[in-house]
């Protein structure tokens, strides 16, 4: 059962991943309380993974894991979903990805939208 948008007292918890990395303390805190966990174990900083373990990666893993493994803590995405304008991503991916995937992710993006918006309604 759903209360009110901000005022999380039902389960599952959503949580955005964009309010996790920009917002950490907030969701994490209401993580941990909703949850009954202690705040006081959640790491927050570490030490990069060194080039000697990761040399020792599969190309795909090190490639998945390169930023998480080379940074110190949560690095800030500054995106919000909410305020993303897809046909300005949708350029970016054409040089990421080419033209082919690009336009594969758009309409993946454009499809599921309406279920972004509406679990985001009920998001930490």
């Amino acid at each position: 059962r759903r209360e009110s948008l901000r005022g999380h007292t039902s389960w599952p918890l959503v949580v955005d991943g964009d309010d996790l990395l920009n917002e950490n303390e907030r969701v994490i805190t209401a993580i941990c309380s909703l949850a009954q966990l202690d705040p006081t174990g959640i790491v927050k900083t570490w030490n990069p993974i060194s080039e000697e373990i990761q040399q020792h990666q599969p190309d795909n893993v090190r490639r998945f894991l390169s930023t998480l493994q080379a940074s110190n803590g949560i690095i800030k995405s500054g995106l919000k979903g909410e305020n993303i304008v897809i046909e300005e991503e949708a350029q970016k991916w054409v040089k990421e990805f080419g033209h082919e995937i690009a336009n594969r992710l758009k309409e993946a993006v454009e499809a599921l939208m309406e279920d972004y918006l509406y679990l985001a309604q009920f998001r930490i």
